[in-house]
């Protein structure tokens, strides 16, 4: 279910951050959690390979101006931060059934969109 707020569990390697290679010994995981905010046309249109996602993490003690929270129980497991400023063009073949979580509210994805366009100087 591709759509705008879904939320997918990833393998770890489809969604490094850009700083975990440069930590001195960044934890190993299996996977992470990514939230789409392509557009709707975006996510179903068959000629879009891709869509865009923003890091998703539990660890809300970092929580910073870029970052939206999103609560246990929607879409997620526990609270966790929307990481705004790391966001990711994913292939749409990398996003299955299997590994969809659930989808954020609308008042959620307008939160993280509006982080994302202050971050690109949208607004």
């Amino acid at each position: 279910m591709i759509e705008p707020g879904a939320v997918f569990e990833l393998p770890a390697r489809l969604a490094r951050p850009p700083q975990e290679p440069h930590r001195f010994d960044p934890a190993a995981r299996e996977s992470r959690w990514v939230l789409v905010v392509s557009t709707s046309d975006q996510c179903l249109a068959p000629g879009y390979l891709t869509v865009f996602a923003v890091l998703l993490s539990s660890q809300t003690e970092y929580a910073g101006e870029n970052d939206v929270l999103i609560f246990a129980g929607e879409a997620v497991l526990r609270d966790s931060i929307a990481q705004a400023d790391i966001l990711f063009t994913l292939s749409k073949q990398d996003l299955g059934r299997a590994r969809y979580r659930g989808t954020v509210s609308a008042d959620t994805l307008k939160r993280v969109r509006a982080a994302l366009a202050r971050i690109l100087g949208f607004v």
